[in-house]
């Protein structure tokens, strides 16, 4: 006879609930305070790092317009010394020379053994403006080759050149034609004391861009005529 058995089990106590611990809630306070205190360190990081790379752009850009103005300068100054270079050595002989200017023979084209207007030219230095300017005849195209002869005056080798230039200059048959700018100094020199015996023609350009400045220094001879 089978007898059920009743297996008793034992009652399970229920275990109080653990109170939250309140240090939680503190935690996540102090949490959120050191991700703001990184946040405002991270901010002021990259403000310093952005400053430095502005100072870093800025020094660049500088650098880039220095080069700029350097080689623009050495660029100006090569024409300048092609263009002088090419009118002493293609002059005959040089008429009068002072400490601001150069006058030249640039060659007996009416063969008549005598400087013509439309043969000479004279290159000034305007301290004042800082340029360098070159002044020779030129004539009207409406002009008939009659006028043209009757404007173009002879002159005797021993004319006061650097007279007859100045009172010449600028004039509509005389004009002015700059040859370079930002011209700091000037000075020539030639191998003799009597300009029109001289056979060799030195040079002491300075010129400026920006902060920069360089000197020239040239000689050159004028041809045989």
């Amino acid at each position: 006879m089978k007898t059920n058995r009743l297996q008793s089990h034992p009652m399970r106590e229920r275990r109080p609930r653990r109170p939250r611990p309140a240090s939680r809630s503190l935690a996540s306070r102090n949490s959120a305070g050191l991700t703001l205190v990184e946040l405002l360190l991270a901010m002021t990081v990259t403000a310093i790092m952005g400053m430095a790379i502005a100072q870093m752009l800025i020094a660049t850009s500088s650098a880039t317009n220095s080069r700029n103005d350097m080689r623009a300068l050495i660029t100006r100054q090569k024409a300048l010394t092609v263009r002088l270079d090419e009118a002493i050595r293609g002059s005959t002989m040089v008429l009068a020379s002072g400490s601001n200017y150069l006058v030249l023979w640039m060659g007996d084209t009416r063969a008549d053994d005598v400087p013509n207007l439309s043969e000479i030219r004279r290159i000034e230095y305007d301290s004042s403006l800082g340029q360098l300017i070159s002044y020779k005849a030129v004539f009207p195209g409406s002009w008939t080759q009659a006028a043209i002869l009757a404007a173009d005056t002879q002159y005797a080798l021993t004319s006061n050149f650097n007279t007859v230039t100045t009172g010449l200059k600028g004039s509509s048959t005389f004009p002015a034609e700059i040859w370079s700018r930002n011209i700091a100094g000037w000075s020539i020199t030639l191998n003799n004391a009597s300009a029109q015996s001289a056979t060799l023609v030195s040079y002491r350009i300075t010129t400026t861009n920006g902060v920069y400045s360089n000197v020239i220094i040239g000689a050159v001879s004028p041809r045989t005529p």
